[in-house]
């Protein structure tokens, strides 16, 4: 089993164990390992043509499950 994530969970606000919500759902097809841009505000901030920009960007592999974050309780998941 993977680690634990703790925090405080969006619905209800108590602290404890958070579970992994897509975001969008996986319905949506989000179920595909995403890659995160390690610089994203330098990515921005360039003034160069998008298609010239892509090919500098530096990724690095993401979650496998899709994107989305460790955001509810157990409770209200």
């Amino acid at each position: 089993m993977g680690k634990t994530h703790s925090g405080t969970c969006c619905a209800c606000g108590k602290n404890g164990n958070l579970t992994f919500e897509h975001i969008p759902p996986k319905k949506t097809n989000n179920t595909k390992q995403i890659k995160k841009i390690i610089n994203p505000i330098a990515f921005f901030d360039n003034k160069k043509e998008f298609n010239k920009k892509i090919k500098e960007v530096k990724f690095k592999l993401g979650n496998q499950k899709g994107m989305g974050d460790y955001t509810l309780c157990s409770h209200c998941s």
